[in-house]
């Protein structure tokens, strides 16, 4: 996805790298990743990242690279897809962003991180 900026808004400091979480179990397949809209998105605009697992109920993390902390979290107690809104996206918003999740029943494990969007 593109970023097109309709002024001349500046890019704020990045987040300090991002690394995988220190309990990821490689037991857990990492999530999958969607973004809507795919191609080019307006300064202004609502971006949906969606994520889900097919195995678990679980919290899904949103992580941007660059952050070190998870930018947002959402809880499904059953099997499902998270969805992500980031609203009125600035040139700030944009990076690559990844999911992971904490099933439910293993509250102390996360999994690795899955593949990535790119706004």
């Amino acid at each position: 996805t593109r970023l097109i900026s309709t002024s001349s808004a500046q890019i704020g400091s990045p987040c300090p790298t991002a690394v995988p979480s220190v309990h990821a179990d490689r037991h857990f397949l990492p999530p999958s990743i969607s973004l809507s809209p795919e191609e080019c998105v307006e300064i202004g605009t609502n971006v949906t990242i969606q994520c889900w697992n097919k195995d678990y109920g679980a919290t899904f993390l949103l992580h941007k690279d660059g952050c070190s902390a998870p930018i947002q979290r959402q809880h499904l107690h059953v099997v499902g897809t998270a969805t992500f809104t980031i609203f009125g996206v600035t040139p700030a918003d944009s990076g690559t962003y990844r999911c992971s999740y904490r099933p439910w029943a293993y509250p102390f494990v996360s999994s690795p991180l899955g593949n990535n969007v790119t706004l």
